[in-house]
């Protein structure tokens, strides 16, 4: 897996153009590409990571911070995980960023 720099995780990330989700019964998401038709679906603790980064502007410092003082968790621990669903939905053409 490849993590962001710090650099990186300063900058705001947004869905891109045409991203929908819907929320699951089991507390997961469905995020929907309008361009190519795919559905993605997110577990419970990626749903909450994607709302958070939703909430606070897109920056996943905030976002981190705010998932960590929800679970009472290490936020380091939330900082890493949240990279790497960045990583993820940037490299899907979910996210793009933004200075």
């Amino acid at each position: 897996m490849q993590y962001l720099s710090r650099q990186e995780a300063a900058v705001r990330y947004r869905p891109e153009v045409g991203i929908r989700a819907a929320p699951m019964d089991d507390g997961g998401l469905v995020l929907l590409s309008e361009r190519s038709g795919k559905l993605y679906r997110c577990s419970s603790t990626a749903a909450k990571m994607w709302t958070a980064l939703h909430q606070h502007g897109g920056r996943p410092e905030a976002a981190a911070d705010a998932v960590a003082a929800q679970y009472d968790t290490e936020p380091a621990r939330v900082r890493a995980d949240l990279n790497v669903l960045i990583d993820k939905l940037r490299r899907t053409g979910l996210v793009k960023a933004e200075p």
